[in-house]
Order: C-alpha cells, then structure tokens, then sequence
C-alpha cells in the first residue's frame, strides 16, 4: 500500500516515518524545499512527491497542513481547504482511494469536505 503525507512539518514528518517504519511505501509532500530536502536525506528521495498529481499513485493521502488558530477561536483553513481543492481536481474520475484529514479541523468539517469528492474517494478523519 503506497501512502502519502501532504504537510511534512513536525506533524506530517513524525507520521510519514511512522508510515515507512510500519512497511508502508510512502512519499511525502510539502512546499518548502527544506522540508523536502528532510525527507530526501532522511528516507530517500524517491520518498519526495514534489507536486500533487503525483500523489494520485497513492492508495491513501494523510493530509498534515497547518490549521492555525485565530484569536476568536476558529481555525484558518485556507492551506488546508486550498489543498482540498486541488486533490480534488487531480482524484475526481479516479480509481478507489482513500483522503484521510489528520489537520485540527473544526467540527462539521469532514463532511463539508467529503462533499468535494466523487463517491469513488473515501474521506475520513484521524
């Protein structure tokens, strides 16, 4: 099973090496070049997925971005809902895969974005 990991901060990189450690083939995606540097050094380079279409490949996407708190409470989606959209363009029409939301997401948001998917992508929360 090939697994990917979207956001490989603190977070993402800590489960994209317990993926790999666990026998799970894994590539691990995020926009800073350091961050990818990480993972090339750390796990090898062909761990390092360097834009989303390569990810379609994956049985399972962890999606691991930043949901910062504002100061009333609620969280900035914006990363989190930009990569959303963008997975969505890449898997509708797809082959059977599986979204998993591991972001601190407000409540009522797994459905909100299982909404943006065709009934072949399975979307659930960790």
């Amino acid at each position: 099973m090939k697994v990917a990991v979207i956001g490989c901060g603190n977070v993402g990189f800590a489960h994209l090496i317990w993926m790999k450690s666990r026998g799970f083939e894994v590539l691990g995606y995020d926009i800073n070049p350091e961050v990818q540097e990480r993972i090339a050094e750390t796990i090898g380079e062909f761990c390092v997925a360097y834009d989303l279409k390569s990810l379609a490949s994956c049985d399972s996407i962890h999606i691991c971005v930043p949901t910062e708190p504002a100061a009333d409470g609620s969280a900035d989606m914006s990363i989190y809902e930009g990569v959303i959209h963008g997975l969505a363009s890449i898997l509708n029409n797809h082959r059977p895969i599986s979204v998993i939301q591991r972001s601190t997401c407000p409540p009522g948001s797994a459905d909100r974005y299982a909404k943006c998917f065709g009934n072949n992508i399975s979307y659930g929360v960790n």
